[in-house]
């Protein structure tokens, strides 16, 4: 009998084209096993990895303050999105990838993000800050034997151990894959990309880097996609997540705190202003909406009365003849 699909790719792996890849990198994790070293703690340290992966696999997110019905979306259109993303951990390093279908998919874009952002959001209640980069390209994958393979992967591997804050960096090159367009020849679509940016909470922002360079860089604001919005994050909560696990409190520890608060502060100084736009954008079209149904009605008043002064005429005429 012949081999079946699944058998086949169970064997000998399988391609993931025009994929979206994020990979995260635990930050201290060396320094927690060796400040952890005997059983228990180690127990401990792997049951929090595990919840956290099961609930990045298997979690279903409220979505938090994304507004999906903007983006023409549902829940379950999110969902089945999510079926299709791979999930991989090595060590200290976790792997999400989902094979892109088309050009400006919104739903895909909004399960991977939603995905990736929630296991940032889980990670860091479990005492676990992580460093997440988001890439684009071709891999290979064999589930069987738990390997990743492709450019991709090691670009955001080497980015994001490089990244001088917990949050997640979308490289350029994913996100113009993300917004291409169909046409011939490709470009980006602009309204798509500015629908991500005010409703998904993607930020163009100097970010910086383990060496305190600033870049310039697409950033996913996982706030948003946080059960609440993410309001009871501050500086002695992100404190207390990267001091956990007996991990020291030292100078670099210190100024990836600042800086995680700083980017975290520019991300809701972001979510308010767009807010705020959205408010005065509803406010105007309140009066216009209004202003048209006045002149709608008045049309309809007029509509009628020139009705009624013919009936009447034509009976005026009737009684004359």
């Amino acid at each position: 009998m012949g081999q079946t699909t699944q058998s086949v790719h169970d064997t000998f792996g399988e391609q993931l084209p025009n994929s979206l890849v994020a990979v995260m990198d635990i930050m201290g994790f060396s320094s927690v096993l060796e400040q952890n070293p005997n059983c228990l703690d180690l127990l401990t340290l792997g049951t929090g990895v595990v919840a956290c992966m099961t609930s990045a696999k298997h979690g279903r997110n409220y979505i938090g303050k994304v507004d999906l019905k903007k983006l023409g979306l549902t829940h379950s259109t999110i969902e089945k999105a999510k079926l299709r993303i791979v999930v991989f951990q090595f060590s200290d390093t976790v792997v999400f990838a989902l094979p892109k279908t088309s050009p400006c998919c919104m739903e895909d874009a909004v399960a991977f993000f939603d995905t990736v952002a929630w296991a940032v959001s889980t990670f860091l209640d479990r005492g676990l800050p992580v460093q997440c980069q988001i890439e684009f390209g071709n891999s290979w994958i064999n589930r069987a034997n738990n390997l990743f393979l492709g450019i991709p992967f090691l670009a955001a591997h080497q980015k994001a151990s490089n990244l001088g804050f917990s949050g997640i960096v979308i490289s350029d090159a994913a996100m113009n894959a993300i917004c291409k367009t169909n046409a011939d020849p490709p470009g980006i679509d602009l309204a798509f990309q500015r629908k991500l940016c005010r409703y998904v909470g993607v930020e163009r922002i100097s970010v910086p880097s383990k060496n305190g360079k600033y870049d310039p860089s697409y950033c996913l604001d996982w706030l948003r996609f946080r059960y609440g919005g993410g309001e009871e994050v501050d500086r002695q909560y992100l404190v207390e997540q990267f001091t956990a696990f007996s991990k020291s409190l030292s100078d670099s520890v210190i100024k990836k705190i600042e800086n995680t608060e700083w980017l975290i502060q520019q991300f809701r100084a972001h979510a308010k202003r767009f807010q705020e736009e959205e408010q005065l954008l509803e406010a105007a079209r309140i009066p216009i909406q209004q202003g048209k149904a006045s002149t709608t009605k008045k049309r309809i008043t007029s509509t009628k009365q020139n009705k009624s002064k013919q009936t009447r005429r034509r009976k005026t005429q009737s009684k004359s003849k």
